[in-house]
């Protein structure tokens, strides 16, 4: 006698325990996005959510139809497995209609930095942790695999000057504060026009603390390659100088400080001056030219922002 449908699809194994989980601590993921996290083909993550769909376990964003949410049932279910506070429900999980799209850039960037190793932490628990209002504009934050958080910022190409301001004075705030495990802050930027307003605010640069600025589609792979010096060190041909003062050589020249992908992805090698030289990663040279309007030293690859 055949079984049920339902009750093959009820049958929950570890990998679906395992979306849901994601589900309800990311609030918000496309298909594409837990096809590449869980499954080889989109194919069969779109086969499985529409299974947990008729299930009831989630549903799809009323205002963004191509992301989902986790429902009360799926959280139900989901507890079953793992803790979920008693009184969490479903509608309080979601998105706003205002910040869905800038938040989908954000699980972009969580998708892709997962098979680094990395993690988040999402807008509610990260503005909280940083002593944010609910208002600030932040994301969340990208915990990389030594356990350095890198709270995030999204600008879209019809992001207002209003928009703009708040993102630095966020930003401000979370380096005002001095938190000890945060080496940097990343804001992706979509659009020229977006990069020129940001560019035509003086005060840009004034931060002790690389604010990373990222094209949206470079981020998803510039971002796992935001490592310290010693380990970006061998893939731009640097040779280990061991002396005091001088950590690295290349072509005979003390290298003294080597910052990566800030402001614009430009790559500063430091020879002993401040001034020294600017590289700029191939994928953002012309940007760079465009809103700058200044020509990089060097244009180079970025290693890790080439793999797959």
């Amino acid at each position: 006698m055949p079984v049920p449908r339902s009750s093959v699809v009820e049958r929950l194994h570890p990998r679906d325990i395992e979306i849901l989980h994601t589900l309800y601590r990311v609030r918000a993921m496309s298909a594409k996005h837990i096809a590449d996290l869980f499954y080889s083909h989109i194919v069969n993550a779109r086969r499985r959510i529409r299974q947990y769909r008729e299930m009831g376990w989630i549903d799809k964003y009323p205002y963004r139809r191509l992301m989902y949410h986790i429902t009360d049932r799926g959280l139900g279910v989901l507890g079953d497995h793992v803790f979920i506070p008693f009184n969490e429900k479903a509608h309080n999980l979601m998105i706003g209609r205002a910040r869905i799209r800038a938040y989908e850039h954000f699980v972009d960037l969580i998708v892709a930095t997962r098979r680094h190793g990395w993690d988040f932490v999402e807008s509610r628990a990260a503005k909280a942790e940083l002593s944010l209002p609910d208002a600030s504009y932040l994301q969340g934050m990208l915990i990389a695999p030594g356990g350095e958080k890198y709270p995030v910022f999204v600008l879209s190409a019809r992001s207002t000057r209003r928009t703009l301001f708040g993102v630095l004075r966020d930003t401000r705030a979370i380096i005002a504060a001095e938190h000890p495990r945060i080496p940097g802050i990343i804001v992706t930027v979509a659009g020229e026009e977006t990069y020129r307003e940001l560019f035509s605010i003086p005060a840009l640069g004034d931060f002790f603390l690389p604010v990373h600025l990222l094209p949206s589609a470079y981020a998803r792979r510039a971002v796992p390659c935001l490592l310290p010096f010693s380990e970006h060190s061998h893939k731009y041909g640097l040779v280990p100088a061991g002396e005091e003062g001088c950590p690295y050589r290349a072509g005979g020249r003390c290298v003294t400080e080597l910052l990566t992908l800030t402001h614009t992805n430009l790559i500063r090698l430091r020879y002993g001056t401040p001034a020294g030289e600017v590289w700029a990663a191939e994928e953002t040279a012309p940007l760079i030219r465009a809103v700058t309007g200044k020509s990089p030293d060097r244009v180079v690859k970025i290693p890790c922002a080439s793999s797959p």
